[in-house]
């Protein structure tokens, strides 16, 4: 048993694969063809006396180049079909304020996934990123949808060419490919037109508090739990 689970680490559909899973789909093929594994005779009290002849074992000669193709069945588990990713809601199911919003959501999204992964370019990823770039384009892959690569350039003075090249040719090591690549810095105007028209309905507004005083305000919010935002905002 243990060589077969060293040898599925060795293929490369199966490197990833939940190891419990995979242990318990090689027990199972090999009950199928080889039959149930004999149960242990029952312990005797007392003194043991002769052995006797137990059942005839046939002998496991499977090795590494004889690998049971258990793939099939992996995929059918995959990781986006379990736990919270297996039960996010389809396109469009999500309740909305207004309708008319959810029905332009699907109208532009036609009933496909979209996902994005949005790294700030200002230094080279960890190994933390993994998880992200694959629950990102693995999910959309997943539904036949399409995952952005959107930079988060929002900090120039920190951010080189070589970290934008990195990114992307990371995303490509690990087998996936932008549907498209976008930059949070194309949209800085549209966005200070957003903010500049929330302040001027009293939606929001400008926070002028030097950093002492907004240390005394996150006193404030992890002493008493709650924060009066429009007193905040009359400072």
């Amino acid at each position: 048993m243990n060589q077969l689970l060293i040898s599925t680490r060795q293929t490369a559909n199966l490197k990833w694969a939940p190891s419990l899973d995979v242990k318990h789909l090689i027990e199972a093929t090999l009950t199928e063809k080889f039959g149930p594994k004999p149960a242990p005779a029952p312990k005797a009290k007392g003194k043991p006396g002769p052995t006797p002849p137990g059942p005839t074992v046939v002998e496991d000669k499977a090795t590494a180049g004889d690998s049971i193709d258990i793939s099939t069945e992996v995929d059918r588990k995959a990781v986006f079909e379990e736990g919270f990713l297996g039960k996010l809601h389809e396109v469009g199911g999500n309740a909305q304020k207004h309708e008319y919003r959810r029905q332009e959501h699907l109208a532009w999204t036609k009933g496909k996934v979209f996902t994005r992964f949005p790294p700030e370019p200002n230094g080279f990823l960890h190994i933390g990123h993994s998880k992200a770039i694959f629950v990102n384009f693995g999910y959309a892959a997943h539904h036949n949808g399409h995952c952005y690569l959107r930079y988060d350039d929002t900090n120039p003075e920190a951010e080189e060419g070589r970290y934008f090249e990195s990114i992307l040719e990371t995303v490509r090591w690990l087998g996936f490919e932008p549907y498209r690549i976008t930059y949070s810095s194309d949209h800085f105007q549209r966005l200070y037109d957003l903010a500049v028209e929330l302040t001027r309905r009293d939606l929001a507004y400008v926070c002028h508090c030097t950093g002492k005083v907004v240390l005394i305000v996150l006193d404030v919010v992890l002493t008493n739990g709650s924060r009066r935002d429009e007193d905040h905002a009359r400072r």
